[in-house]
């Protein structure tokens, strides 16, 4: 028993948690040394023969605890105890009543476990969510604060929206009234002007009778005036059309420099009225391409028209063709160059934007340069302007570049090796493909292979009468819309005269029409229109 003792003892000695042994009073009768280390007294010595309740802060609860602990043996809680040095800490008390034999209470005995740190960690925890409460109802607040108001942006946006779609369909609908307008008034325009233009042009040809000189001069004005009006009208056509995506392009391969030198002939009067010098410098070959060749006309007009405007008397405007490759690409350069006033350079990127005009009292609706650039731009080339030229100190030189194409083959069907030997030779110059064939039936047998675009017939051929050539080709579906030329020895019978200009066939004599069959096929693909050096021509 006493072994027993001393082992009990030992344990309760070396116990972790503290422990107190009292009276039914609460005077302390043993304390173990973890007792005195959580009071933080050196011995037992300290802590014996006091009253429990001392060393608690709340005494009275500690009088209730033994109160309970006797009447119902046990009890567990914390309680906030007190240290000799006045620090307060929390233990997590349990009391439990010892009886005799009469099952009186003989002494009580309280176990001790320090709570501090986790009540601090409890309290620290409290705090947090105590925090994270209130940072979760300002967020809260916040995003409910965000979500309105992205409530009322939202609203607002889809007012906006609503007013925008309301405001594009009418903008569609004066677009249209607009692009209907501006047609029916171009229309309006184009058909008086036709006739004036044809008029003047009848007249200056003395369908009339003979015009004096001075009225010829005043009849030329009118109708360069009356061009001018035309391409205005044009512009503003092309203006709606490209608006509307309804710019449409009637391509065809065409020698570009017979283009662009009949373009600066029609200009030339325009530019001896200011007067200025305009010269014309192209290469040896031509050189096709692909191309509207009206619309392609129009933009040299309006360009070299601009250099014309813009030059001052004694100036010069050159108009030069080049061939000229880029990123890879075969192709032609047409550089127009003027001495005039120039273009500043803040102006340069702004010239070709729609109603763009530099200076303050300049003419014309600037338009020129915008649908030139446009219409380039739709044929895979480029627009470049560059103010002074290169080497110059004033002025302003335009590029246009345009991919070049397969020249055009020209077919060639004569008996009479006289006829190729003379006009192979000059259509090569030109820069054009040439076959020739003696045989008719095998002609038109090799038209089918589409590879040609030009035919010139010879009147005599062993095998089919030239005019019965031109016919097989006129009545083939396939074949029908090919140029052809017709060379013949003498003048036609006016019967078959009448049939083959019924046909649009001109007819070209073998012994002084060859340098006019060759104008003539530079001039198949390209728009028919009179200019004034041809009615002045004798």
């Amino acid at each position: 028993m006493e072994e027993q003792l001393r082992i009990e003892h030992n344990a309760v000695q070396n116990a972790g948690s503290g422990i107190a042994i009292t009276d039914p009073d609460g005077i302390i009768s043993y304390a173990n040394p973890a007792m005195c280390v959580l009071w933080g007294r050196e011995t037992e010595d300290g802590v014996r023969s006091t009253s429990i309740q001392d060393l608690f802060c709340e005494p009275a609860a500690v009088t209730d605890v033994i109160g309970r602990a006797a009447s119902s043996r046990n009890w567990n809680g914390e309680l906030k105890a007190c240290r000799q040095d006045g620090n307060s800490f929390y233990v997590f008390t349990s009391a439990t009543s010892c009886v005799d034999e009469d099952d009186t209470v003989t002494h009580i005995v309280f176990s001790f476990v320090d709570t501090t740190r986790r009540r601090l960690d409890e309290e620290a925890l409290r705090l947090y969510q105590d925090h994270l409460e209130d940072l979760i109802h300002e967020r809260t607040t916040e995003l409910e604060r965000i979500n309105n108001d992205l409530k009322r942006e939202i609203a607002e946006r889809l007012r906006i929206e609503t007013d925008l779609r309301d405001a594009i369909q009418k903008l569609r609908e004066h677009d249209q009234a607009k692009n209907m307008f501006v047609s029916n008034v171009s229309h309006e325009l184009r058909t008086p002007l036709t006739a004036l233009i044809h008029a003047i042009e009848s007249l200056m040809r003395g369908v009339a009778g003979a015009v004096p000189d001075p009225v010829v001069s005043y009849l030329s004005m009118m109708l360069e005036d009356c061009w001018r009006l035309d391409r205005t009208v044009c512009d503003i056509l092309d203006l709606s059309r490209i608006e509307a995506g309804r710019l449409e392009l009637n391509t065809a391969n065409i020698p570009i420099r017979r283009m662009v030198e009949r373009t600066v002939e029609s200009l030339r009067m325009e530019a001896e009225g200011v007067p200025l010098t305009l010269e014309m410098i192209a290469g040896v070959h031509n050189g096709f391409v692909d191309c509207d060749a009206a619309k392609m006309e129009r933009v040299v007009i309006n360009i070299v028209n601009n250099a014309i405007k813009f030059t001052p008397p004694g100036g010069t405007v050159r108009v030069g063709i080049e061939q000229q490759g880029r990123s890879g690409v075969e192709g032609v350069c047409c550089r127009i160059t003027d001495s005039g006033i120039g273009i500043p350079a803040e102006y340069i990127n702004r010239v070709t934007e729609r109603f763009f005009r530099v200076g303050e009292q300049v003419g014309g609706t600037g338009l020129g340069l915008a649908i030139a650039k446009e219409i380039i731009e739709r044929h895979q080339g480029q627009l470049d302007i560059t103010s002074p030229p290169p080497g110059a100190d004033k002025g302003t030189q335009v590029t246009i570049w345009l991919p070049t194409t397969t020249p055009q083959r020209v077919m060639i069907v004569a008996y009479d090796r006289g006829v190729p030997h003379v006009l192979e030779p000059a259509f090569l110059k030109q820069g054009y493909l040439v076959s020739s064939y003696p045989n008719a039936q095998h002609a038109l047998q090799v038209l089918h292979d589409g590879h040609h675009h030009i035919v010139i017939v010879d009147s005599t051929i062993p095998d089919m009468d030239g005019s019965e050539i031109v016919m097989h080709i006129k009545a083939d579906p396939i074949l029908r819309r090919l140029p052809v030329f017709l060379l013949a020895e003498d003048k036609p019978a006016p019967a078959r005269s009448s049939i083959l200009s019924s046909f649009g066939i001109p007819v070209f004599l073998k012994v002084d029409g060859m340098p006019d069959l060759i104008d003539a096929v530079e001039d198949a693909f390209l728009p028919q229109r009179i200019g004034i050096q041809e009615l002045h021509a004798p």
